[in-house]
C-alpha cells in the first residue's frame, strides 16, 4: 500500500513510512495535537516544501516539534515578548495562511514560522483592543448611571433645602410680627356713680332739668 505525504508530496509504501524514524515522529506529533489542528498543520508544513524536491521527513519532524512545543505551552515568544496563543488562535492563524496560499498571496516556500507568529501576535493585539473598547463602553455606561443617580440625589437635596429655606423665612416673619398686648379687664364704676347715672337718666325721661 502506497501513501502520498501531505507535507512533502512524496509517495511511500506503508512499510517504508513506518521504518523511517523522522516520518514516524512527524506523524505521531500531528496525532498528539488537538484534532482541529492536525490536518491544518499538515497542510501548513507543506508550505515549506522546496519547489524542486520533496520536503525531507527530518525537517518535517523538526517543524512539527517546534509547533507542538508552542501549541502545548499555549503561548509564543516574538521579539523578546511572550503572547498567549490558545488553540482557537492557532486555528484562525493557520487558516489565514492557507487562504493566502490559495489566492497566490504567499511567497513559497516558507522559511520559518515567523509569519505564522506575526499573525498570532496580531490576533492577540486585536483581542486586547476589543476588550479595551468593551471595557471603555462599560465604564462609560457606569459613569452615566452614576451621574443620573447623583443628579437625582442632588435634585432632591436642593428641593429639601428650598423647602427648608422657605419654612425658615415664614418662621422669621412670624417671629418679627408684633404680638398685640392683652387689653386690661374693664373695672365697673363705683356704686355712687351708678346711682347718679340712674337719677340723671330718670330726669331725662320726665323732662326735668337740673
Amino acid at each position: 500500500m502506497r501513501l502520498t505525504c501531505p507535507c512533502c508530496g512524496a509517495a511511500y509504501s506503508v512499510e517504508v513510512l513506518l521504518a523511517d524514524r523522522d516520518a514516524r515522529e512527524a506523524v505521531s506529533t500531528a496525532f498528539r495535537l488537538p484534532p482541529s489542528l492536525s490536518e491544518r498543520l499538515l497542510r501548513y508544513i507543506a508550505l515549506f516544501r522546496p519547489a524542486e524536491r520533496a520536503l525531507s521527513w527530518a525537517r518535517a519532524a523538526r517543524l512539527m516539534a517546534e509547533l507542538e512545543a508552542m501549541i502545548t505551552a499555549a503561548q509564543i515568544e516574538r521579539n523578546g515578548q511572550c503572547y498567549p496563543a490558545p488553540v482557537d488562535a492557532w486555528r484562525v492563524a493557520i487558516d489565514q495562511i492557507i487562504d493566502m496560499r490559495d489566492r497566490n498571496m504567499l511567497a513559497l516556500p516558507m522559511k520559518s514560522h515567523g509569519y505564522l507568529l506575526e499573525i498570532l501576535v496580531g490576533l492577540h493585539q486585536r483581542a486586547n483592543d476589543q476588550r479595551a473598547a468593551r471595557q471603555e463602553v462599560a465604564e462609560e455606561h457606569a459613569r452615566a448611571r452614576e451621574g443620573a443617580r447623583t443628579g437625582g440625589m442632588q435634585g432632591a437635596a436642593a428641593l429639601v433645602q428650598t423647602v427648608a429655606a422657605q419654612a425658615g423665612v415664614a418662621s422669621a416673619a412670624q417671629a418679627e410680627k408684633p404680638i398685640p398686648e392683652p387689653r386690661a379687664p374693664r373695672v365697673p364704676p363705683p356704686s355712687m356713680f351708678r346711682d347718679l347715672a340712674e337719677r340723671l337718666k330718670g330726669k331725662q325721661e320726665t323732662g326735668e332739668t337740673t
